[in-house]
């Protein structure tokens, strides 16, 4: 079974509390889980904590503009689309 975590991927620390588990199957069966980002959770964090690892990775690497909440919240669901793509 494949484990893919948000924080691995993109090689960053993520606080666990901005983190869900998914499981995700195929007939019947569990092929992967993933650890995916909540995203109003994470934006929240962001939005107060704008020094943070996770806000950084974003403005810098990703461009958003980490004082606005549905750039951020959007990011993580963009974020979240890709680590269900990487599912074999």
């Amino acid at each position: 079974m494949q484990h893919i975590d948000v924080s691995e991927v993109l090689g960053i620390d993520i606080p666990a509390h901005l983190m869900d588990e998914f499981e995700y199957g195929g007939d019947g069966s569990t092929v992967a889980r993933v650890n995916e980002l909540k995203p109003v959770q994470t934006a929240d964090y962001i939005i107060a904590n704008p020094t943070s690892e996770i806000a950084q990775y974003l403005a810098d690497e990703r461009g958003v503009d980490i004082a606005n909440r549905k750039d951020i919240i959007a990011s993580c669901n963009h974020i979240n689309d890709c680590m269900a793509d990487r599912i074999n």
